[in-house]
């Protein structure tokens, strides 16, 4: 029994490694925009670059096939997106944002060509030539250069707690725990963060389908 345990772990365990790296490769090619740092946790879980593959072979059809479930089962729950405000509100801009960079690569009267200005352009790269000798000059965290520039295009209900959050653990909990400690708990809290998130996510959208599929009785 032991071996057989011992047997069935060897197997599982590889299988396991190479569908975690699959889902961090695409988490993070999606976050970034390229698959360096995906190539880099595959690296470090020791998982081969085919394993990777024939996971990815496998996960894409089954969610490709569930997700055709649950797209024709939430459609026919309400009309969309007349019921739903998040999508009145996001999706119209979701979709001009979309077509700028589909049609960046397309000839013609395109959205992403006609969006492109020189004049912002040049204005953002000397603002980066010159910030960042002055605060390489002046001692100041460079990350200041980069958060400027994301929060032009940031929305102020996610910008606002993150600024409160960070001027928080900044001189309220450094101080506590001290900055080198507090810098090692961040990433822990960070990924609890995202992982609570995404199970009360789960569980509110399986109740919500559950009281869709269920329908009450007259008597």
């Amino acid at each position: 029994m032991k071996c057989m345990h011992t047997k069935v772990g060897r197997v599982a365990m590889p299988i396991a490694l190479a569908v975690c790296a699959a889902a961090l490769c695409a988490s993070a090619e999606a976050a970034t925009g390229g698959g360096a740092a995906g190539f880099r946790m595959t690296e470090l879980t020791g998982t081969k670059f085919t394993s990777v593959y024939k996971a990815q072979f496998f996960t894409i059809p089954v969610s490709i096939i569930t997700s055709l479930f649950f797209w024709s089962f939430i459609y026919k729950m309400s009309d969309i997106p007349e019921d739903y405000p998040h999508a009145m509100r996001f999706w119209p801009p979701n979709a001009i944002n979309g077509c700028f960079w589909m049609t960046a690569t397309t000839s013609g009267n395109s959205f992403f060509l006609s969006a492109f200005k020189w004049k912002p352009v040049a204005g953002g790269f000397g603002y980066a030539i010159v910030a960042y000798p002055l605060l390489k000059l002046c001692h100041a965290p460079t990350m200041f250069l980069w958060g400027t520039i994301r929060g032009l295009n940031y929305d102020p209900m996610d910008g606002i707690p993150e600024m409160v959050a960070a001027l928080t653990g900044r001189f309220y909990m450094a101080r506590i725990f001290g900055k080198k400690q507090w810098s090692n708990y961040t990433p822990i809290l960070a990924a609890g963060f995202g992982c609570g998130m995404g199970l009360v996510g789960m569980v509110s959208m399986g109740v919500r389908l559950i009281s869709s599929a269920v329908s009450m009785l007259p008597f």
